[in-house]
């Protein structure tokens, strides 16, 4: 619940008042997904999409698509895990997960991506998602998750280009209040205010999450310069 402290209504593990020890957060989150009566939480919501999956499949055929595929996912389900998400389902070639926290889904999307490049060099073919977070509340029902701040998410997870990572305000309010060595190494670029399909005419300010270690290897790489 939102109060003064937390404006944003995020629960933080940074914040010492909460006293939340670790993997708490990932018991919650277990309890409130596998609750046999419908739920109505505040979590962050996360997309991915990958991008190009067409050519990709075409230049591969069915076959080797399909199992790179399945690989590109099961990077995504171990760090959903690690990060002490909930993976949800998969939509075509999308993944849609919540986290208790919007630091753990903003270390999700900046870990992904960092996988994705490790599995693309290994597999000598380009493997990029789009990301998209909003947090807000949701209806919670046999493990899945419903209502208008989904739907936002996923509209938000479409602004970027592969390797992009979008987030709205609610995320990045979330985010600043953390003490800085819970930002993780990450900054964000103000993209302003944006019409979200079906949410018109209401404007969503967004903001796109930056992987500041990764910025500072391609310059010094001189990819940048």
């Amino acid at each position: 619940m939102a109060d003064k402290e937390n404006p944003s209504g995020i629960r933080s593990k940074a914040e010492p008042s909460i006293g939340v020890s670790q993997g708490e957060d990932d018991t919650l989150l277990r309890g409130l997904m596998t609750a046999s009566r419908p739920q109505r939480a505040l979590l962050t919501i996360v997309f991915t999409d990958l991008e190009n999956s067409t050519n990709l499949n075409l230049e591969l055929g069915d076959e080797r698509w399909a199992a790179l595929r399945e690989e590109h996912f099961q990077v995504g389900q171990g760090l959903i895990r690690q990060n002490e998400g909930w993976f949800i389902k998969y939509m075509g070639d999308a993944i849609l997960a919540v986290f208790a926290t919007a630091s753990q889904g903003v270390r999700f999307a900046v870990d992904f991506h960092h996988d994705l490049r490790k599995l693309s060099a290994k597999v000598g073919k380009v493997l990029k998602v789009r990301i998209g977070l909003h947090a807000g509340e949701v209806d919670v029902r046999k493990g899945d998750v419903y209502g208008t701040e989904v739907n936002r998410a996923s509209r938000v997870s479409t602004l970027g280009n592969g390797e992009q990572t979008f987030a709205t305000e609610v995320v990045k309010n979330a985010m600043d209040a953390l003490k800085p060595e819970w930002r993780y190494d990450v900054d964000f670029c103000d993209h302003g205010e944006v019409s979200l399909k079906g949410f018109a005419p209401a404007k969503e300010h967004v903001w796109e999450i930056l992987d500041l270690s990764w910025l500072s290897v391609k310059w010094r790489s001189g990819v940048l310069r």
